[in-house]
């Protein structure tokens, strides 16, 4: 549990506190080994003074962990909710957010839910490395 809901971290900050944050049902009722879930409540944060949400009702597979990294990370455990927030800009194409800024948010999301370095970074190195293919196209001129 983190020390403080409201940590602000280069730029970003959530402003939705852990005592708001849930994680609903399975999005797909028959799927129950817990590979994606809808998120129960909205998730707010701020990015570089700009307000975001992720809506209720969003569907997030956790932190995309490989199988063989599964002994020492866990999908749904701390980070979650830096988790919850880079797949939804990396899903959500009218986010005017890059790449490399959504990145930037996982690693600053998880030092700012006092997730520790050990823990976020090779995750972070894991969603540089491996996410190109999941970032969803961009308009042009945002």
């Amino acid at each position: 549990m983190p020390k403080s809901a409201f940590r602000e971290v280069g730029g970003f900050g959530f402003l939705s506190g852990w005592r708001d944050f849930e994680l609903g049902i399975p999005c797909d009722p028959k799927d129950w080994d817990g590979r994606e879930f809808r998120l129960g409540r909205y998730l707010a944060f701020a990015w570089k003074g700009k307000r975001y949400e992720v809506p209720a009702g969003f569907c997030t597979d956790g932190k995309s962990i490989p199988w063989w990294a599964r002994v020492r990370y866990r999908v749904f455990d701390q980070g979650i909710r830096a988790a919850v927030v880079h797949d939804w800009i990396y899903r959500t194409a009218t986010v005017p957010i890059s790449r490399e800024d959504a990145d930037r948010i996982f690693m600053l999301a998880q030092e700012a839910d006092y997730v520790t370095p050990r823990v976020y970074v090779p995750q972070w190195v894991g969603v540089v490395v491996g996410g190109e293919d999941k970032y969803a196209p961009r308009m042009e001129g945002w």
